[in-house]
């Protein structure tokens, strides 16, 4: 027996009167409801003076075999099986003698290709059974996992045949997906001329900006040497050109900087020892003097008038200035 709830009076024990709703395993009668024996209804009188009325009604046990209770939904945290009918599914995609009950609806969101197969005058259109020819019955079985709400994930396994279906099948959004696993992939300058024909192939543009900035970092001569330079696209290879001579132009920079880091280093520590030098040979011939040259000039002045005096001092002084001199000449390498 079926329990069915109405918004209801009660005339008699045997008699509800009032407005049906819909519930779960029940036979609603309205007053378009057609009255059948074949489906389960024993002959109700179920309309009295233009009044409508529910009754209990009994459901033969066939209408809801056991064998089909547990295909009706998903349970949570499973994967579909696709191998028998389930929760409403209407086509059947065929591969490798393998059936995948599916939904027209779900398809058609992600693929234009499976929308025109479904909605257009093809073949498929009015077809039960839709056949993939060439195809790989694992390989649809994963996009199927996929595009479905799943939990399943893009990874090293599946994403190049994910790719290639998408592609065939127009699913932008499968294609975005694989690109986001690839971007967060790691990738060494070689690997990543590997991942540039593929973005390029596929069409993913940041993947693409993201192996140019990494596969600067390869030399001119590793990047010939690499088995897929024939393939890289001419204009790929023109910015991974561009990207790595700016990558040389800023070491060159920076090491210019660096030298004329360098260069006021030893300019600074040259004036210092110049004045200390200066300041103990003014000592030396002057030893009451109490003041000693400060300015520049005057301690350049007083070292050469001693280094013209003393063959040592001139030997030493020689010396600092072919260092320095070695320092400071652009036409020198440092």
């Amino acid at each position: 027996m079926v329990s069915i709830v109405v918004e209801s009076q009660t005339l008699s024990d045997d008699v509800i009167v009032g407005r049906s709703s819909v519930v779960e395993n029940s036979v609603l009668l309205t007053e378009a409801t057609e009255v059948d024996n074949e489906e389960g209804i024993k002959e109700p009188d179920w309309e009295v003076n233009g009044v409508l009325i529910i009754v209990p009604v009994e459901i033969a046990d066939e209408e809801f075999p056991e064998s089909n209770k547990d295909k009706i939904m998903q349970t949570r945290g499973s994967e579909p099986d696709f191998s028998e009918p389930w929760h409403l599914s209407d086509v059947v995609l065929v591969v490798e003698e393998r059936r995948f009950h599916v939904h027209k609806g779900t398809l058609s969101m992600w693929s234009p290709v499976f929308e025109k197969m479904f909605c257009s005058e093809f073949r498929e259109k009015s077809s039960s059974e839709i056949p993939l020819p060439g195809k790989k019955a694992s390989e649809i079985r994963e996009m199927l996992l996929v595009v479905y709400p799943t939990s399943k994930s893009i990874n090293e396994a599946n994403f190049h045949f994910l790719l290639v279906l998408a592609r065939e099948y127009q699913m932008e959004q499968l294609t975005e997906r694989c690109e986001r696993y690839l971007l967060q992939r790691e990738k060494t300058p070689h690997q990543a001329i590997d991942f540039l024909v593929l973005a390029n192939d596929f069409m993913m543009e940041e993947l693409c900006k993201q192996c140019v900035e990494i596969a600067k970092h390869i030399s001119i001569a590793e990047l010939r040497r690499h088995e897929k330079y024939a393939l890289v696209a001419p204009e790929d290879g023109k910015k991974v050109a561009e990207r790595r001579v700016e990558l040389l132009e800023n070491k060159v920079l920076g090491g210019e900087q660096k030298v004329n880091s360098v260069r006021k280093e030893v300019q600074d520590a040259s004036i210092w020892a110049l004045r200390e030098v200066a300041k103990v040979l003014y000592h030396k011939k002057n030893p009451e003097g109490r003041i000693h040259p400060r300015a520049l000039n005057d301690c350049v002045k007083l070292v050469e008038e001693v280094a013209q005096e003393s063959d040592e001092m001139n030997v030493f002084l020689q010396l600092l200035q072919q260092r320095l001199r070695n320092i400071y000449d652009p036409s020198r390498t440092v």
